[in-house]
């Protein structure tokens, strides 16, 4: 930032020739050449250029075949430069009426640049991508985790205008954990980078969770901390899978019960003999009227002998509106 500004200064100072300045601004990449703009926009603003100025700007730019950014930067410097010198030589003699055209005629050449648009190449992209995840990483998820990440080779999106770039987790029980960030190829000059950020469910795995089973007690057990000593999955929930024509597990029990002692799910209501729980990912499919769906919810009933039994359901509309409260 400091040495755009030095150089700028310099060519603005004549200590720089026509060559040299682009020359300086051609040796950067383009997110480099995006700063440089932005700033000198800044500048342009400031300065409050008289119209004879910036159409004397456009005519130069049409002598050249550079790209759009290179006309961009010759055309702003060249206002700035022309402003410049003539405040130098005469002062403003116009008045307030002369600045605020002069303002508006910036901002118009502002709109203009910004619908200018640019293609990044896949490696760019990628460059951008990981900078993103970098930084807004802990926008969508609290972890210590991030580390452990790996990046996969890039697929284009749907429209085939993108990349999607894929970072996953191995977790300790054996899925995988994925978070995307989604680019276009094309992005307008002077407007912010607009990623698309998205991730799995298993992605929920990856939190700290400070819950266990105490916190799963129902009404009748809720004050009984002697009674979560002794717990363990009822050797009656294998029967109860097997002998239901009501649901067919895709996670199975002991996976179910192991997300319980981690803290893998949340609280929807307390009975007095059961909890209703939402895990964080289709838990069992659900038959009704010759149709199957899935459900994320079970009932987790509390027997006296201190076992547990995990009976998926579709918890309701009230249920549901504590999620994510306890």
């Amino acid at each position: 930032m400091k040495g755009h500004k030095i150089n700028i200064d310099k060519y603005l100072q004549n200590e720089l020739t026509d060559s040299e300045i682009m020359d300086w601004f051609d040796s950067h990449d383009i997110s480099e050449q995006e700063e440089i703009i932005d700033n000198l926009s800044v500048r342009v603003q400031q300065a409050h250029p008289k119209e004879e100025f910036v159409y004397k700007a456009i005519k130069k730019t049409e002598k050249h075949s550079d790209l759009e950014l290179r006309k961009t930067f010759i055309s702003m410097l060249s206002i700035l430069k022309t402003s410049k010198t003539y405040k130098r030589g005469s002062g403003c003699k116009r008045g307030c009426l002369e600045i605020l055209l002069s303002i508006a005629l910036v901002i118009l050449i502002l709109f203009l640049v910004s619908r200018i648009s640019i293609s990044r190449s896949d490696e760019k992209l990628e460059k951008i991508a990981k900078v993103i995840f970098k930084n807004r990483q802990h926008d969508f998820i609290e972890t210590d985790k991030w580390d452990d990440f790996i990046l996969i080779p890039y697929e284009s999106n749907e429209s085939g205008d993108g990349l999607i770039f894929t970072w996953y987790y191995v977790l300790d029980f054996g899925d995988t954990a994925t978070v995307n960030i989604e680019l276009l190829r094309s992005k307008r000059l002077l407007h912010d980078e607009n990623p698309k950020i998205t991730g799995n469910r298993k992605v929920s795995y990856i939190f700290n969770s400070e819950k266990d089973l105490s916190n799963l007690l129902p009404q009748k057990y809720k004050q009984n901390f002697n009674y979560i000593t002794n717990l363990t999955l009822s050797s009656d929930q294998e029967f109860m899978v097997d002998s239901s024509d009501k649901y067919t597990l895709i996670i199975e029990s002991n996976r179910l019960y192991d997300f319980l002692e981690r803290g893998y799910y949340n609280v929807l209501a307390r009975y007095d003999n059961y909890t209703s729980v939402a895990f964080y990912e289709p838990i069992a499919n659900l038959r009704t009227d010759s149709k199957e769906t899935s459900t994320l919810t079970a009932k987790i009933i509390f027997k006296e002998n201190s076992e547990v039994l995990i009976l998926p359901y579709r918890a309701n509309d009230i249920e549901w509106s504590n999620y994510n409260k306890e």
